[in-house]
């Protein structure tokens, strides 16, 4: 058994969970669960939040910003 505290609370639209050194949020997003997790020295929950707050799920303009082109693949 853990010593560790564990904190779990609901917050807005999201799940807060701090355990530990670490703190997460989860945020339900068309029925995929996103996890945002850092270090309590490093993140404040403030900020934590305000990127739950922010987190979706890409768009194509998104993803066809962030991944690679496929230039010459398979020809």
């Amino acid at each position: 058994m853990s010593e560790k505290q564990v904190i779990c609370e609901h917050d807005g639209d999201a799940w807060y969970r701090k355990a530990g050194g670490s703190h997460e949020y989860a945020v339900a997003d068309d029925g995929v669960v996103i996890h945002l997790i850092a270090d309590v020295d490093n993140v404040d929950r403030a900020v934590l939040r305000k990127a739950a707050e922010a987190v979706h799920r890409p768009d194509n303009a998104e993803l066809a910003a962030l991944l690679p082109t496929t230039k010459g693949a398979g020809t």
